[in-house]
């Protein structure tokens, strides 16, 4: 960020911020912004960098910008790009040789031979079947080498992955900082299942971390309740009182302000039980009532669908429910509940059957290891078909390309790399999902 002194100050975009909540924020017009930077489209990219004027100053008394300090808007595009810094923009410019062939590591647990670990053998088929299908489809010839981290003993060596294209996992943050700590030439390492290692994106810039964070889902999700508002509607945040995700639900507060959402905040503990649904209708009004729970916690997360059953369902409030994708995995919560309030989740996986290409890899993945391919299976696929692919069209400087690649789809997943300030890269693309009354679930 430039000092005052210079006549503005260099303000990071936000994806989930427009120019209208930009402009807000420093009390000026959008149009002032906008022409202060040359701009002639209202669409800004995530972390794009815009010059707020401070003072007086004018848009003629500045320097003409460089790539470090504003990213150009595209034209009107389906497709979320993520910026290019200077670096990468070199990369770019300069010719890409395509990589003869990808020399990769796989690093799994996959336990002992009596009692094998289901997700990484699961995981590690659906990787098998990408590698396969980029051979035969797309010429993509791949080294593979594999390891079983079963154990706890590093089973390979700075030199072995100094010599490798790319690392895939382990899966827990433990061992993926064990992996990091002898990566001693910054060989690009994916974790590939694990949400909690984004927490080490930050320390290790040559860490890509491929599950999309809790936080950007909730983000996600606010601007999903932004698009949907309507005059007459009420936002609500549910959170429990004393519970662990403060951080979440202060995000979640901070961003509805920032949009400039009206929305009410509700806390509560699970002992006082069915008053809840009676407190929820006195928040309510003629329009319908938007609401998110932000909480991790499987029994107040079950106890406050309930109460929102019984507001809709006793009380006639329409109720819709956004949520991340945690609320998915929860057992006690009846599907039945879940479409009842129309859910409208911003996930990271969500395999959609009616897809061909999803029907042709359950046909491929049956006809070659006699059995029906789970979540593992198809994020191992994805995590091969992405970034094997990556790596051999970006040549030699592949990863610092990635964030340059537009989101792209797979069969359950969605990839948009973005780094993470001084450290390494994370997926922020999000998948939205609606469970509709009539008992369907349909990806957007």
């Amino acid at each position: 960020m430039r000092a005052p002194d210079d006549g503005y100050i260099i303000h990071t975009v936000r994806w989930y911020e427009d120019i209208d909540s930009i402009a807000k924020k420093y009390g000026m017009e959008a149009e002032r912004i906008l022409e202060y930077n040359g701009l002639t489209s209202r669409k800004l990219k995530s972390r794009m960098k815009l010059r707020i004027p401070t003072g007086d100053a004018s848009a003629a008394e500045l320097p003409p910008p460089t790539p470090d300090s504003l990213a150009t808007v595209p034209a009107d595009t389906t497709a979320q790009t993520a910026p290019v810094d200077s670096t990468e923009l070199e990369d770019l410019l300069s010719v890409i040789k395509r990589k003869e062939k990808v020399n990769a590591l796989l690093i799994l647990p996959f336990g002992a031979e009596t009692n094998p670990s289901e997700t990484s053998m699961d995981f590690y088929s659906g990787f098998l079947l990408g590698i396969r299908d980029l051979g035969r489809k797309e010429g993509i010839s791949t080294d593979l080498s594999v390891y079983d981290l079963t154990g706890g003993s590093l089973p390979i060596t700075a030199a072995k992955m100094a010599a490798s294209d790319i690392v895939i996992g382990p899966v827990s943050p433990s061992d993926v900082k064990k992996v990091l700590s002898v990566n001693l030439t910054g060989t690009p390492v994916v974790s590939p299942l694990d949400s909690r290692t984004a927490a080490l994106v930050g320390e290790y810039k040559s860490l890509i971390h491929a599950p999309t964070p809790a936080e950007v889902q909730y983000e996600e999700a606010v601007r999903w309740i932004g698009e949907d508002l309507r005059p007459t509607d009420k936002v609500l945040v549910i959170s429990e009182e004393g519970g662990s995700n403060q951080e979440i639900t202060a995000m979640v507060d901070t961003l509805f302000q920032i949009a400039a959402i009206p929305h009410t905040m509700f806390s509560y503990g699970l002992l006082r039980g069915r008053r809840v649904a009676d407190e929820l209708k006195n928040l309510g009004g003629e329009g319908t009532m938007r609401v998110i729970i932000t909480s991790d916690s499987e029994a107040f997360v079950t106890d406050a669908v309930r109460n929102l059953v019984l507001l809709q369902s006793h009380h006639k409030n329409d109720v819709v429910l956004y949520s991340s994708s945690k609320i998915r995995n929860f057992t006690r919560i009846e599907v039945e509940s879940l479409h009842k309030l129309n859910l409208h989740a911003a996930v990271s996986y969500h395999i959609d059957y009616d897809s061909p290409a999803v029907r042709d890899f359950v046909m491929a993945y049956r006809a070659l290891f006699n059995c029906e391919p789970t979540q593992f299976s198809f994020q191992g696929y994805d995590i091969a078909t992405f970034f094997i692919r990556s790596c051999c069209e970006g040549g030699n400087r592949w990863f610092r390309r990635l964030t340059a690649v537009p989101s792209t789809r797979t069969l359950q997943t969605d990839f948009l790399l973005s780094r993470e300030d001084e450290g390494g890269l994370v997926n922020t693309a999000v998948r939205r999902v609606v469970y509709t009354p009539d008992y369907h679930i349909t990806l957007l």
